[in-house]
């Protein structure tokens, strides 16, 4: 009689199982090679490798794959579909145990900077928003060879003391990295009256910074949110601002406009502002914008009603807030 081989379909009585089971868990629990079991139980390593694999056919060991990108395309897909009807075309939801506001503005730019790179074509305008944000997804851009991309700043200047944070700077680091020409905005982002606007927007390198505003493939633009500011000099600038600009009911903002919950743009004294404005952001081929954070789900929710954001990035658990947040209405 010949010695049962348990390896191939035969029936399995206990010890056939115990063996298997032996196996298995040396394998999988215990992280031996096969060779290791093969000289320990005095089979050969052939055998292990075909009792391993009954082990599963017979269902003792399970096998499943967890994807860890599979509950971003849900939050994705969930978001795409919630704000569809308000332009909203696409997103990508990053996967995120972070809290910590500047790490996540940090893995949010990296990501925002391969979308941009993945679906940007030369000759294409760029336009450039502000924001800690903004700065991380230009810091994260690879070096390409674009050279008629034109990159543009989204508003005029609000004299930060961080030059690092400065729309010129920001479009001339952006330019730089991608091969491409920078087109300088040397403005204020408010001036005292609406005749001082007229008089800048007469100045020829002026005139051709904002007129680009008309022709744009792509805002990249961050969104504010006014209640929870990440530090006092940006709690001084805002807080300037809404009483500049006499607005009212303020939640967040997207380059200087401010817009409500339901993510109307709120009446004020725009004429002193210097920025995009909403209508030119629509007509936008792309407006890409990048946020994330506890601290910005209101204004996120809201941003997405505007009918201004065609691609959003944020983070997987902001996005969930998001969504939660809509539901509730």
């Amino acid at each position: 009689m010949g010695v049962k081989d348990i390896t191939h379909g035969h029936h399995l009585d206990e010890n056939d199982i115990r063996l298997i089971i032996s196996v298995a868990e040396r394998y999988y629990e215990f992280g031996q090679t096969q060779q290791e079991i093969a000289d320990q139980l005095g089979i050969s390593r052939p055998k292990v490798s075909r009792l391993l694999t009954r082990a599963r056919q017979e269902g003792i060991v399970q096998i499943s794959i967890v994807n860890p990108f599979s509950r971003e395309k849900e939050v994705v897909r969930e978001l795409v579909e919630k704000y569809h009807p308000y332009g909203l075309e696409d997103a990508v939801v990053v996967p995120t145990s972070l809290r910590e506001d500047a790490l996540i503005a940090q893995k949010l730019g990296q990501v925002a900077a391969s979308y941009l790179c993945e679906h940007l074509s030369d000759g294409e305008v760029v336009g450039i928003g502000r924001g800690r944000t903004i700065y991380e997804m230009v810091k994260a851009l690879p070096e390409r060879e674009f050279p008629n991309v034109q990159i543009v700043p989204l508003s005029g200047g609000l004299g930060q003391a961080d030059a690092r944070f400065q729309v010129n700077e920001m479009a001339h680091r952006a330019a730089e990295r991608l091969g491409g020409r920078c087109v300088y905005l040397y403005a204020p982002a408010i001036v005292e009256s609406e005749q001082s606007k007229k008089a800048l927007y007469s100045v020829p390198h002026i005139r051709k910074a904002v007129q680009l505003w008309d022709h744009l493939d792509w805002a990249i633009v961050g969104i504010g949110a006014i209640d929870s500011p990440h530090n006092a000099e940006y709690f001084q600038v805002m807080k300037y601002l809404i009483d500049v600009l006499d607005v009212r009911n303020a939640v967040g903002d997207i380059c200087l406009w401010h817009f409500d919950f339901n993510g109307s743009f709120c009446k004020g004294k725009h004429d002193i502002l210097i920025s995009i404005t909403p209508e030119q952001l629509k007509r936008s081929k792309k407006t890409l914008a990048v946020a994330g954070g506890a601290k910005k789900v209101g204004a996120i929710a809201a941003a997405l009603k505007g009918g201004i954001v065609s691609v959003m990035v944020t983070d997987e658990y902001t996005a969930r807030k998001v969504l939660e947040t809509t539901q509730q209405e």
